[in-house]
């Protein structure tokens, strides 16, 4: 069996990762009613007025389920398309574009100091960028050279963090169905570990790696890096005696 049909039954398995839990979450909650049903203490006393939800309760309360909490998982449709988001924003990681970018909202940057005199041949990130993303965090990191002090994106790196309850968590199977959604794509990634929690795509302009955590004590994680050929080429001329 290969990685498309593994991937497949992984996207799968995400939903049945969590069903069971879904429904003894279920099926508490309908405890719970019954009991408060033959409660009549749960009826308004006669002559007062039962408060009904604002507006903001009721859109609060039709919200989504915040990205990799187990709820989330639970549901298909976001994950397919949290999938094509995430497809996007890795195949377009707009790597080679200077500073500012032309979208970023809710960013903070800041000027690092002491990497203001970039060597020969070599590369200085003098700005850094910090902001939500794909329901975690990503770090833009701008560079700059001695012939031409125009910062530039070369380095960008995504971190998502899913706290699951009970294990195994569904996130190593989101990760081989985007691994395969990116290889559709980006072409065939270099699987360089053997358990297939490392996948690398290198392209002309950047090369893109991205690496699955697995912790047992309850928090997984997913990360990954974006890194432009000619910030690559500087660290390499950088650990060149």
């Amino acid at each position: 069996m290969n990685r498309r049909h593994l991937a497949a039954i992984a996207l799968l398995g995400i939903t049945l990762a969590t069903s069971a839990a879904a429904h003894q979450g279920i099926f508490e909650y309908w405890k719970a009613g019954a009991r408060r049903g033959r409660s009549k203490s749960s009826l308004p006393a006669p002559g007062s007025r039962a408060s009904q939800p604002d507006a903001t309760e009721r859109a609060r309360s039709a919200r989504p389920p915040a990205p990799w909490t187990d709820a989330w998982f639970s549901d298909s449709t976001l994950i397919k398309r949290h999938l094509t988001t995430m497809t996007g924003s890795l195949t377009v990681p707009m790597i080679g574009q200077g500073f500012p970018l032309p979208r970023g909202g809710g960013f903070v940057c800041s000027r690092l100091e002491g990497n203001n005199e970039p060597a020969d041949g070599r590369l200085a990130c003098i700005i850094e960028c910090i902001g939500p993303e794909l329901g975690g965090r990503r770090w833009n990191r701008f560079y700059v050279s001695a012939s031409d002090p125009t910062p530039t994106l070369d380095h960008v790196r995504w971190l998502v963090l899913a706290r699951h309850a009970t294990p195994p968590a569904p996130l190593r199977a989101f990760y081989l169905a985007l691994a395969e959604s990116l290889s559709g794509v980006m072409g065939q990634p270099e699987w360089t570990r053997p358990d297939s929690a490392q996948a690398t795509w290198r392209g002309k302009e950047y090369t893109t790696t991205m690496r699955y955590h697995g912790d047992p004590a309850g928090v997984d994680s997913l990360e990954m890096v974006s890194i432009s050929e000619r910030l690559a080429a500087s660290d390499h001329r950088a650990r060149t005696p």
